[in-house]
C-alpha cells in the first residue's frame, strides 16, 4: 500500500488529496471537500486527461492566428505530440468561431475546433 499527494483543481476549493493505492487500484482518498474529489484522484492517477487550448496559423486572413480548442480532453502522454501538430498547422480563412478545423484528431475521437472567427484578407479593385 502507498500513499500519494496531489492537488486537485476541478473547484475553487483546490484540495489536497491524500490518495491511498494498492498496486495501480485507487483504494481510498482523503482531503476532498466536494464529491469530484476522489473521482479526479482516481482519473489522475489511473489515465490523466489533459484540456488543450492554443493557436493555428492562418493564412489570408485579417488575423494571423486563430484560437483552437479540442473537443474533449485527452491523454496526457499524448499531449505534446497534440501541441507539436497543432503548431504546424495552417488554415485557410475565412474561419467560423465554432468550426470544425480538424475531425478525429490523433484519431482519439477529438475535434480541433476554432473558437473565434477571423475573415478573410479583402483587397479593393480600383
Amino acid at each position: 500500500m502507498t500513499t500519494k499527494t496531489l492537488l486537485c483543481n476541478l473547484c475553487p476549493n483546490c484540495c489536497a488529496l491524500t490518495v491511498t493505492l494498492e498496486g495501480d487500484a485507487v483504494t481510498g482518498c482523503t482531503g476532498n471537500l466536494c464529491t469530484q474529489g476522489a473521482d479526479f484522484a482516481r482519473q489522475e492517477l489511473t489515465m490523466p486527461l489533459r484540456n488543450v487550448t492554443t493557436s493555428v496559423a492562418v493564412s489570408g486572413g485579417l488575423y494571423p492566428l486563430c484560437s483552437v480548442r479540442l473537443s474533449a480532453p485527452i491523454p496526457l502522454s499524448r499531449l505534446t505530440e497534440a501541441v507539436a501538430l497543432l503548431h504546424g498547422l495552417t488554415v485557410p480563412a475565412p474561419v467560423a468561431m465554432g468550426q470544425v478545423l480538424l475531425e478525429d484528431f490523433l484519431g482519439l475521437g477529438v475535434q480541433v475546433l476554432s473558437t473565434r472567427s477571423v475573415p478573410a484578407i479583402r483587397f479593393c479593385k480600383d
